[in-house]
C-alpha cells in the first residue's frame, strides 16, 4: 500500500497485477476508499491553481536570485 491512495506491486513475479485488481474488484469498498484517496491527493496537488501557484512561485525565486547575482 502506499499511503491510502494506491498499491505498490512487484510486478516482476507472475499474477501480482492479477490479483491486487481481482482484490479490488471483490472489495468495492476499497476500491471506492482508495479511488477517493487518489482524487483528495490529486486535486490537493495537481489542480490548476495549485500548479499555477508553484510555478509563479518559482518565476519568484528565480527573478529575486537572478536579482541578488546581479
Amino acid at each position: 500500500m502506499i499511503g491510502t491512495g494506491g498499491r505498490a506491486l512487484d510486478l516482476s513475479q507472475p499474477g501480482t497485477l492479477a490479483r491486487a485488481l481481482s482484490e479490488l474488484l471483490i472489495d468495492r469498498g476499497e476500491a471506492d476508499r482508495i479511488g477517493a484517496a487518489a482524487r483528495k491527493h490529486c486535486c490537493q496537488h495537481f489542480a490548476t491553481d495549485v500548479v499555477v501557484d508553484q510555478i509563479l512561485d518559482y518565476y519568484d525565486q528565480v527573478a529575486n536570485d537572478r536579482r541578488a547575482a546581479a
